[in-house]
Order: structure tokens, then sequence, then C-alpha cells
């Protein structure tokens, strides 16, 4: 949804449409970036990690997701044009960022898991310090 939504109008200016790169610049490219990781995250499962195995690419598709969501909705509530009227491709970006972080997030601390995860195996700690 999110791709669809680059390239139709997000804003009419004086009977001029503007789409998502003519009308904020920073906007487009933090688009594009939630897409991409949307999809791989889609496509891979989220099972391949980025720079280190610990950083997995459903993180960055969550963190991009809310960074996108909070981004769109202040551009959309407090920074819009004044002299411009909103499209129904704006909201669409904002409905599809919102559900890729959604769709993303971690839920397991909320289900009693602890909120920061050991990365040490403990069993092998254990053994090799007998």
């Amino acid at each position: 949804m999110m791709i669809v939504a680059l390239f139709l109008p997000w804003a009419q200016v004086q009977d001029a449409d503007r789409i998502a790169w003519g009308l904020w610049k920073l906007t487009f490219p933090l688009c594009v970036g939630l897409a991409g990781c949307a999809l791989t995250t889609a496509i891979t499962g989220g099972q391949i990690g980025l720079n280190r195995p610990d950083v997995s690419i459903i993180g960055t598709t969550d963190g991009l997701g809310v960074i996108t969501t909070v981004t769109l909705a202040w551009l959309l509530f407090y920074d819009f044009p004044a002299h411009a009227s909103p499209q129904p491709a704006l909201i669409l970006a904002l409905v599809s960022a919102a559900a890729a972080a959604f769709a993303a997030a971690d839920y397991g601390p909320l289900r009693g898991a602890p909120l920061f995860p050991r990365l040490v195996d403990e069993g092998r700690m254990s053994a090799t310090r007998r």
C-alpha cells in the first residue's frame, strides 16, 4: 500500500496535485525505506540480520514504521501547508506505515516475556564456570 501511496497525489495546491517528493523531501525516502524493509520482512519472514545477528529486519521495520507513522501524523495534523488540501493518498500512507509498525512489533513483553532478553546462553555459561 505504501508504494502505491507514494505515486498518488498527497496534496492539492492551487489546482495542482503534489506527490510525496514535491511536498516534503524527507518523507519520500523514509516511506521508500519502510516499504523496502516491510517487503523484505514479508518475503523472508524476518529471518535475516542487519549488520549484527541480534538486529533483525523485523526490528528495523518496526522502528522505521513507528518513525514514519509519527512523522506523517505530525506533517498531516501540525505542519500541513495552509494553502493546500490533503488527498486520500496521504491517509493511505499513514495507515500503511502504522500497519507495518504494528505487524512487525514485538508483543512478547505484553505476554510476560522479559523486556530485554539475554543474548548469552545461560546453560553454556554455567557449564564453563564449573
